[in-house]
Formats: C-alpha cells, structure tokens, sequence
C-alpha cells in the first residue's frame, strides 16, 4: 500500500502541481479534482491508501495477489463504501484547482493507462488459458489414462453429457457415430453420420489424427 501511495502521490506532484499554480481564478473555482489520502487501519490497510478522483470516476493504484501494482477505476460512491464504510477509515479529500484543458489532459492520461493494462492483463490471462490447454491436450495425446475429461467446453453439456464430475474423456467410435463417457448424445452422433456421409467413413478419424500432429508440433 505505501509503494500505491507514493505512486499516486508522484503523479500528482510531477504531473499537476506546477500547472495548478498558474491557473487562473476563474480555472480555480470551475476546473478542479480531489486528492483522498485514505488513512491506515489494521491488517492489509496497514499502509494507508492514495486516489485521485475526477467528479465520479476515482483511480487508485493497488497490490494484486499476483504481486503487482496495478491502476484501478472504481466510482467516488464504490470507493468510498468500500474504504469508509466497509474498511471503517477515515478519507481526507483535497480538492485540487487545476486549469479545465490540464485536468481534460490528466484524465485522459489515466483512463488511457487503465485501458492500456487492461488489455495486457487481458492478454497474458489469454496466454496463461492456451498453455493450460495446450498442457491439457498434450496429457491426451500422451495417453493419460485416468478417464477424466481434460478439456472442457462452455455449452457442450447442450450436446453431451460430459460436465459431470465422472465424465470420461471423448473418444474415437466407429463409422456408426462418436461414443462420449458412460452414454451417447444423439445430436452429435448426428453430425457425425452427416460428416460421415459427406467427407467419408473415415473422415473423423483422419482429421483427428491431423490435429493431434499439429498440438505436437506446437508443442515441439
């Protein structure tokens, strides 16, 4: 929390400060943010917390489990349960009179900085979820016997029964239709004969056998 604080704190002095003393009266009294210096309290909230807040929309620096400090958008009304009502701290708020085309500039710098680790953190979560299916999919093809499902579908319960707990692994069937764990599911042995029917009988297997080359050549 202290590394959050002297981030929030080294913004505001390096960004605004000396544009804020050369605002004009006029600037001073229609154009401004809040500064909120939340005080300590016991146990994570040892540290004390920093936001800077343009009219509703708060921004805040924070320790995440991964261990890294990343920018947070929260509203003033979220920020303040969260803080005061639920972390029982008192908030000192310091309203900052700054020029409207600084405080336009300042905002946008924050709001570009948010949308900008988003999309990485985005993305790295994207890569972690391929190497954990890339993981998955090379237990299969290296003959992992346990009989559980490995890779599992969003919506494919609509076609087989393969979210249960028990569920085994999909496997190759005959020309007469795909057999799934302990039961078959009509729909998909539909499409099978169809492909089947279309492609050839042995259409399935071959372009499962073509896949499976491929994860192994992804894999190295």
């Amino acid at each position: 929390m202290r590394l959050a604080l002297a981030l929030s704190c080294a913004i505001l002095l390096t960004r605004v400060a000396p544009l804020a003393a050369a605002a004009s009266s006029a600037d001073r009294r229609d154009s401004f943010f809040e500064y909120l210096h939340i005080e300590a309290n016991s146990g994570s909230a040892s540290g004390g917390h920093a936001a800077i807040c343009f009219g509703d929309r708060c921004f805040h620096f924070q320790q995440g489990e991964d261990r890294t400090i990343r920018l947070h958008r929260e509203t003033a009304a979220r920020l303040n349960h969260a803080y005061r009502a639920l972390g029982n701290r008192t908030i000192h708020v310091s309203r900052v009179p700054v020029p409207s085309d600084v405080r336009a500039r300042d905002f946008d710098a924050f709001e570009d900085l948010y949308r900008r680790q988003q999309r990485d953190v985005d993305r790295a979560e994207a890569l972690r979820q391929d190497g954990r299916l890339l993981s998955q999919l090379a237990d299969e093809l290296n003959g992992d016997a346990s009989g559980k499902a490995k890779v599992r579908v969003p919506g494919s319960a609509y076609f087989l029964d393969d979210e249960r707990s028990d569920a085994a692994r999909v496997s190759t069937a005959p020309a007469s239709g795909v057999a799934f764990g302990s039961g078959r599911s009509p729909v998909i042995e539909r499409v099978a004969h169809r492909i089947r029917a279309r492609y050839g009988p042995d259409s399935l297997e071959t372009r499962s056998a073509a896949l499976g080359e491929a994860v192994r050549d992804l894999l190295g």
